[in-house]
């Protein structure tokens, strides 16, 4: 799956912005405005604190690790305050840290939204506040999913299907049909629908993603649903072995938003048009899912990682399905 470039499709999104600011310039927020969306983030803040370490007596390590928690919520929350996208990001790999160690000390945390987007002078946007409640983990908040990687033979139908006219739902029909057979019946009817992107559609113009952020609407007072998709190829030095991925996370309305349905396909291909290793991950009420492994080069080339993105947010929203298509730059790489 592939099309548009990374940055092409994450116009609004906190790790991309700053990159096309000065290209894409809006008109300034409202000063007035933007002084009453801090006043308010500052009270939930206050009135809403993260779990208490307390409640964890019983588990010293837990405690701790609650603790940090929730110093690095407030630490986000101010961050969000103070509408400092690099910090935001600093603060949100930390607790990503800390809720994968809780998960495996079998516990889970739940995140509620307390405040509204806004944005900040330079016109980025800013997720909410959130609070925190940490508890044990229960049978239902075990992810649901699964993740497949080509085999010989799916990489030869692979191949045979590049730049044919066909559908998302069909290429999956073709080479992974367990995938549909699990997959929410509203996806699945918008992927038949929906066109795999040919190589000579790669520099559609940006102005194809920014209608596609601005059109996602939403009934009554819903937050907007922002997923950002990206893909990565890192080649290390002197070495055959490259690491190639992709993968989508929801940032808005605040980042560990969860959303029903997520996917995500990655594919390394080399400029001759061949693909030479193809990953597909998916889970359901998940904010995150990642695919990718890494790769040993023998023919060299220039390679190239696509990737294409499926984020469910659910019926109240217009599409209740957003598709994406990433890529990387091309790389040489000479084994």
């Amino acid at each position: 799956m592939y099309a548009l470039r990374n940055l092409n499709v994450c116009l609004f999104c906190l790790r991309c912005y700053e990159n096309r600011r000065k290209k894409y310039e809006r008109k300034n927020w409202n000063e007035g405005a933007a002084c009453v969306a801090g006043a308010l983030l500052l009270v939930s803040v206050l009135v809403v604190p993260a779990v208490s370490a307390d409640e964890f007596k019983q588990d010293g390590n837990v405690g701790k690790l609650v603790d940090i928690l929730e110093q690095n919520v407030n630490h986000y929350n101010r961050a969000v305050i103070d509408k400092q996208p690099e910090k935001i990001i600093q603060y949100v790999e930390k607790i990503d840290q800390i809720l994968k160690k809780l998960s495996i000390m079998g516990y889970a945390v739940d995140f509620d939204v307390t405040s509204q987007i806004t944005k900040n002078h330079d016109n980025q946007m800013i997720p909410t506040s959130v609070r925190v409640t940490v508890r044990k983990a229960m049978e239902s908040d075990r992810i649901r999913g699964h993740s497949l990687s080509a085999n010989e033979e799916q990489l030869r139908i692979i191949n045979q299907l590049n730049d044919q006219d066909i559908s998302v739902g069909d290429f999956l029909k073709k080479v992974f049909p367990e995938i549909l057979d699990d997959m929410p019946q509203e996806t699945t009817q918008q992927l038949l629908q929906t066109k795999m992107p040919t190589s000579t559609q790669r520099d559609l113009e940006q102005s194809t993603m920014v209608e596609k952020f601005t059109d996602v609407g939403t009934l009554d007072d819903l937050l907007p649903i922002v997923v950002h998709p990206e893909s990565h190829l890192n080649v290390g030095l002197f070495s055959p072995v490259v690491d190639f991925g992709s993968s989508s996370r929801v940032w808005f309305p605040h980042p560990w938003y969860r959303i029903p349905y997520m996917s995500v396909a990655t594919e390394l291909k080399k400029d001759d048009g061949t693909t030479y290793a193809y990953d597909y991950d998916y889970g359901y009420n998940v904010y995150e899912v990642s695919a990718g492994f890494s790769y040993s080069i023998i023919t060299a080339g220039y390679y190239q990682t696509k990737g294409g993105h499926i984020a469910e947010v659910g019926p109240l929203y217009f599409p209740p399905v957003q598709i994406y298509f990433t890529e990387t730059d091309w790389t040489y790489i000479n084994p």
